[in-house]
Protein backbone atom coordinates (compact mmCIF):
# COMPACT_ATOMS: atom_id res chain seq x y z
CA UNK A 1 0.00 0.00 0.00
CA UNK A 2 1.57 3.43 -0.57
CA UNK A 3 1.85 5.76 1.67
CA UNK A 4 0.31 8.83 2.68
CA UNK A 5 3.42 10.95 2.43
CA UNK A 6 4.03 8.98 -1.19
CA UNK A 7 0.33 9.64 -2.15
CA UNK A 8 0.49 13.46 -1.47
CA UNK A 9 3.37 14.34 -3.24
CA UNK A 10 1.95 12.62 -6.29
CA UNK A 11 -0.86 15.02 -5.96
CA UNK A 12 1.56 17.95 -5.51
CA UNK A 13 3.50 17.31 -8.48
CA UNK A 14 0.23 16.73 -10.66
CA UNK A 15 -1.32 20.27 -9.55
CA UNK A 16 1.60 22.52 -9.56
CA UNK A 17 3.02 21.08 -13.13
CA UNK A 18 1.63 23.80 -14.45
CA UNK A 19 3.00 26.62 -12.61
CA UNK A 20 5.70 28.29 -14.32
CA UNK A 21 6.08 32.42 -12.41
CA UNK A 22 6.61 33.41 -8.85
CA UNK A 23 2.76 33.44 -7.04
CA UNK A 24 1.22 35.51 -4.81
CA UNK A 25 -0.28 34.22 -1.94
CA UNK A 26 -3.87 34.36 -3.62
CA UNK A 27 -1.88 32.25 -5.97
CA UNK A 28 -0.89 29.67 -3.52
CA UNK A 29 -4.49 29.43 -2.82
CA UNK A 30 -6.12 28.45 -5.88
CA UNK A 31 -3.21 25.98 -6.65
CA UNK A 32 -4.27 24.83 -2.91
CA UNK A 33 -8.02 24.54 -4.23
CA UNK A 34 -6.87 21.66 -6.54
CA UNK A 35 -4.57 19.89 -4.43
CA UNK A 36 -7.46 19.71 -1.84
CA UNK A 37 -9.88 18.62 -4.34
CA UNK A 38 -7.09 16.00 -5.64
CA UNK A 39 -6.92 14.75 -1.87
CA UNK A 40 -10.38 13.87 -1.52
CA UNK A 41 -10.69 11.89 -4.66
CA UNK A 42 -7.95 9.50 -3.23
CA UNK A 43 -9.58 9.76 0.18
CA UNK A 44 -7.30 12.00 2.49
CA UNK A 45 -8.08 14.16 4.72
CA UNK A 46 -6.64 17.77 4.87
CA UNK A 47 -6.07 18.82 8.37
CA UNK A 48 -4.43 21.73 7.97
CA UNK A 49 -3.60 24.33 4.57
CA UNK A 50 -1.54 27.43 5.84
CA UNK A 51 0.04 30.31 2.75
CA UNK A 52 3.06 32.63 3.87
CA UNK A 53 5.60 34.64 2.52
CA UNK A 54 9.45 34.17 3.08
CA UNK A 55 12.30 35.98 2.12
CA UNK A 56 15.90 36.61 2.95
CA UNK A 57 16.58 37.27 6.38
CA UNK A 58 13.36 36.12 7.78
CA UNK A 59 13.38 32.92 6.40
CA UNK A 60 11.37 30.48 8.57
CA UNK A 61 7.73 30.16 9.61
CA UNK A 62 6.73 28.27 12.93
CA UNK A 63 2.96 26.86 12.98
CA UNK A 64 2.01 24.69 15.80
CA UNK A 65 -1.09 21.73 15.92
CA UNK A 66 -1.98 19.26 17.94
CA UNK A 67 -1.50 15.73 16.23
CA UNK A 68 -3.27 12.81 17.60
CA UNK A 69 -2.19 9.28 18.65
CA UNK A 70 -3.48 6.48 15.79
CA UNK A 71 -3.16 8.68 13.62
CA UNK A 72 -0.58 8.64 10.77
CA UNK A 73 0.16 12.33 8.90
CA UNK A 74 2.25 13.71 6.19
CA UNK A 75 3.16 17.37 6.49
CA UNK A 76 4.08 18.59 2.97
CA UNK A 77 5.74 22.34 1.66
CA UNK A 78 6.05 23.17 -1.52
CA UNK A 79 7.45 26.64 -3.10
CA UNK A 80 6.45 28.91 -5.55
CA UNK A 81 9.22 29.28 -8.58
CA UNK A 82 11.26 31.89 -6.93
CA UNK A 83 11.83 29.31 -3.80
CA UNK A 84 14.75 26.74 -5.24
CA UNK A 85 14.84 24.75 -1.78
CA UNK A 86 12.80 24.95 0.92
CA UNK A 87 12.61 22.63 4.01
CA UNK A 88 9.89 21.47 6.64
CA UNK A 89 11.08 20.48 10.20
CA UNK A 90 8.91 18.82 12.84
CA UNK A 91 9.49 19.05 16.46
CA UNK A 92 7.34 18.00 19.74
CA UNK A 93 6.98 19.50 22.88
CA UNK A 94 9.05 17.42 25.89
CA UNK A 95 9.25 18.59 29.11
CA UNK A 96 9.48 22.28 28.11
CA UNK A 97 11.29 21.86 25.43
CA UNK A 98 11.28 21.19 21.54
CA UNK A 99 12.44 17.91 20.49
CA UNK A 100 13.33 17.40 16.65
CA UNK A 101 10.71 14.42 15.41
CA UNK A 102 11.91 14.25 11.91
CA UNK A 103 13.12 16.25 9.16
CA UNK A 104 13.08 17.06 5.14
CA UNK A 105 16.45 19.03 4.02
CA UNK A 106 16.55 17.81 0.80
CA UNK A 107 17.37 20.07 -2.38
CA UNK A 108 14.02 20.68 -3.67
CA UNK A 109 11.07 23.08 -3.66
CA UNK A 110 9.04 20.94 -2.10
CA UNK A 111 9.74 19.09 1.25
CA UNK A 112 7.55 16.16 2.95
CA UNK A 113 7.46 14.54 6.78
CA UNK A 114 5.53 11.44 7.95
CA UNK A 115 5.21 10.40 11.78
CA UNK A 116 2.76 8.24 13.50
CA UNK A 117 2.68 9.72 17.03
CA UNK A 118 1.92 7.31 20.06
CA UNK A 119 0.71 9.60 22.40
CA UNK A 120 -1.46 13.06 21.56
CA UNK A 121 1.17 15.91 21.61
CA UNK A 122 1.55 19.54 20.39
CA UNK A 123 3.93 20.04 17.48
CA UNK A 124 5.93 22.64 15.64
CA UNK A 125 6.15 22.85 12.16
CA UNK A 126 9.22 24.95 10.93
CA UNK A 127 9.29 25.79 6.94
CA UNK A 128 11.98 27.03 5.56
CA UNK A 129 13.21 28.56 2.91
CA UNK A 130 17.05 27.66 2.38
CA UNK A 131 17.84 29.09 -0.63
CA UNK A 132 15.97 31.38 -3.62
CA UNK A 133 16.53 30.73 -7.38
CA UNK A 134 18.57 33.66 -8.98
CA UNK A 135 17.32 37.26 -9.41
CA UNK A 136 14.43 36.14 -6.10
CA UNK A 137 15.20 37.09 -2.54
CA UNK A 138 11.53 36.10 -1.70
CA UNK A 139 8.96 33.39 -2.71
CA UNK A 140 5.19 32.01 -1.57
CA UNK A 141 4.80 28.82 0.19
CA UNK A 142 1.82 26.54 0.97
CA UNK A 143 1.90 23.74 3.49
CA UNK A 144 0.14 20.88 3.89
CA UNK A 145 -1.47 18.79 7.11
CA UNK A 146 -3.06 15.73 5.88
CA UNK A 147 -3.76 12.41 7.04
CA UNK A 148 -5.64 9.03 5.90
CA UNK A 149 -9.27 9.40 6.75
CA UNK A 150 -12.58 10.64 5.47
CA UNK A 151 -14.28 13.71 5.27
CA UNK A 152 -12.67 17.15 5.66
CA UNK A 153 -10.56 17.76 2.54
CA UNK A 154 -13.99 19.06 1.06
CA UNK A 155 -15.06 21.32 3.83
CA UNK A 156 -11.72 22.76 3.67
CA UNK A 157 -11.69 23.40 -0.07
CA UNK A 158 -14.81 24.63 0.08
CA UNK A 159 -13.43 27.66 1.98
CA UNK A 160 -10.71 28.26 0.61
CA UNK A 161 -12.75 28.55 -1.75
CA UNK A 162 -15.13 31.12 -0.89
CA UNK A 163 -12.64 33.22 0.72
CA UNK A 164 -11.30 34.29 -2.49
CA UNK A 165 -14.17 36.78 -3.00
CA UNK A 166 -13.22 38.38 0.56
CA UNK A 167 -9.72 38.43 -0.65
CA UNK A 168 -10.41 40.10 -4.20
CA UNK A 169 -12.13 42.95 -1.82
CA UNK A 170 -9.31 43.43 0.00
CA UNK A 171 -7.34 44.19 -3.32
CA UNK A 172 -9.06 46.75 -4.18
CA UNK A 173 -8.73 48.66 -0.80
CA UNK A 174 -5.26 48.49 -0.87
CA UNK A 175 -4.35 45.35 1.30
CA UNK A 176 -2.06 42.92 0.27
CA UNK A 177 -2.29 39.42 1.82
CA UNK A 178 0.64 38.01 3.36
CA UNK A 179 -0.60 34.76 5.09
CA UNK A 180 -3.51 32.87 4.71
CA UNK A 181 -4.45 29.43 7.01
CA UNK A 182 -7.71 27.38 7.24
CA UNK A 183 -8.02 24.58 9.91
CA UNK A 184 -10.40 22.85 12.34
CA UNK A 185 -11.87 23.99 15.50
CA UNK A 186 -14.02 21.83 17.79
CA UNK A 187 -15.36 21.38 21.15
CA UNK A 188 -13.41 18.41 21.91
CA UNK A 189 -9.97 19.28 21.13
CA UNK A 190 -9.49 23.31 20.52
CA UNK A 191 -12.11 25.97 20.39
CA UNK A 192 -9.23 28.19 20.05
CA UNK A 193 -6.51 28.27 17.44
CA UNK A 194 -3.36 30.66 17.77
CA UNK A 195 -1.26 31.90 14.54
CA UNK A 196 1.94 33.73 15.04
CA UNK A 197 4.26 36.33 13.00
CA UNK A 198 6.88 38.55 13.10
CA UNK A 199 5.22 42.06 11.95
CA UNK A 200 6.84 44.87 11.07
CA UNK A 201 6.71 48.36 12.82
CA UNK A 202 4.91 51.49 11.62
CA UNK A 203 2.91 49.12 9.04
CA UNK A 204 -0.45 48.68 9.10
CA UNK A 205 -2.07 45.32 9.27
CA UNK A 206 -5.41 44.20 8.60
CA UNK A 207 -6.38 40.59 10.30
CA UNK A 208 -10.11 38.85 9.24
CA UNK A 209 -11.27 35.52 10.24
CA UNK A 210 -14.34 33.71 9.23
CA UNK A 211 -16.31 30.46 9.86
CA UNK A 212 -17.64 27.86 8.14
CA UNK A 213 -21.40 27.27 7.90
CA UNK A 214 -21.08 25.58 11.81
CA UNK A 215 -19.68 28.64 13.39
CA UNK A 216 -22.42 30.50 14.97
CA UNK A 217 -19.52 33.34 16.77
CA UNK A 218 -15.59 33.85 15.88
CA UNK A 219 -13.57 35.87 18.35
CA UNK A 220 -10.03 37.33 17.34
CA UNK A 221 -7.58 38.57 19.40
CA UNK A 222 -3.87 40.35 18.58
CA UNK A 223 -1.16 39.76 21.20
CA UNK A 224 1.94 41.03 21.19
CA UNK A 225 4.78 39.58 22.93
CA UNK A 226 6.92 41.55 25.41
CA UNK A 227 9.43 39.49 27.29
CA UNK A 228 7.27 36.47 28.49
CA UNK A 229 4.34 38.18 28.57
CA UNK A 230 1.67 38.58 25.80
CA UNK A 231 0.72 42.24 25.74
CA UNK A 232 -3.56 42.36 24.26
CA UNK A 233 -3.42 44.81 21.22
CA UNK A 234 -7.17 44.63 20.01
CA UNK A 235 -10.00 41.72 20.59
CA UNK A 236 -12.69 41.52 18.22
CA UNK A 237 -16.39 39.81 19.11
CA UNK A 238 -18.85 40.85 17.03
CA UNK A 239 -21.62 37.64 17.58
CA UNK A 240 -21.35 37.04 14.19
CA UNK A 241 -19.16 34.15 12.33
CA UNK A 242 -16.72 36.77 10.98
CA UNK A 243 -14.65 39.25 13.06
CA UNK A 244 -11.81 41.67 11.87
CA UNK A 245 -9.21 43.70 13.89
CA UNK A 246 -6.38 45.91 12.98
CA UNK A 247 -2.80 46.82 14.59
CA UNK A 248 -0.28 48.89 13.85
CA UNK A 249 3.21 47.93 15.54
CA UNK A 250 5.13 51.02 16.21
CA UNK A 251 8.31 48.61 15.67
CA UNK A 252 9.35 45.40 14.44
CA UNK A 253 7.69 42.79 16.82
CA UNK A 254 6.47 39.10 17.33
CA UNK A 255 2.42 38.42 17.39
CA UNK A 256 0.28 36.08 18.38
CA UNK A 257 -3.63 36.00 16.97
CA UNK A 258 -5.99 34.12 18.35
CA UNK A 259 -8.79 32.76 16.59
CA UNK A 260 -11.94 31.21 19.12
CA UNK A 261 -15.33 29.85 18.18
CA UNK A 262 -18.92 29.00 19.22
CA UNK A 263 -20.79 26.36 17.42
CA UNK A 264 -24.60 26.72 16.56
CA UNK A 265 -26.96 23.78 17.53
CA UNK A 266 -26.30 20.28 16.19
CA UNK A 267 -22.47 20.93 15.34
CA UNK A 268 -19.33 20.34 16.92
CA UNK A 269 -16.67 21.46 15.20
CA UNK A 270 -16.18 23.68 12.03
CA UNK A 271 -13.24 24.70 9.41
CA UNK A 272 -12.04 28.45 10.10
CA UNK A 273 -10.35 30.57 7.74
CA UNK A 274 -7.41 33.55 9.11
CA UNK A 275 -5.58 36.11 6.90
CA UNK A 276 -3.00 38.46 7.31
CA UNK A 277 -3.36 41.78 4.96
CA UNK A 278 -0.64 44.44 4.62
CA UNK A 279 -1.58 47.69 4.08
CA UNK A 280 0.30 48.81 0.79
Amino acid sequence: MKTIGFLLTVVLFLCLSQVNAQDNVQGMIREGILMANALTERNIELLRAEFDVLKAGDNTRSSYRFLYAGQTYAIQAFGDMAIKDVDVVLYTSSGGNWVEVARDNTSASTATVSVAPEVTALYRIDVIAYSFNPGFSYGNYGLFVASRTNGTSKLISDVMLNSLAHLDNMDDSGYSLVRAEFDIVNETTLTTKSMWRNLLGGVTYYALAYGGSGIQDISLCIYRREGSDWILQDKQDPLEPIAVALTTPLDDGFYRFDVGASFKEGYSGDIYGLFLFLKQ
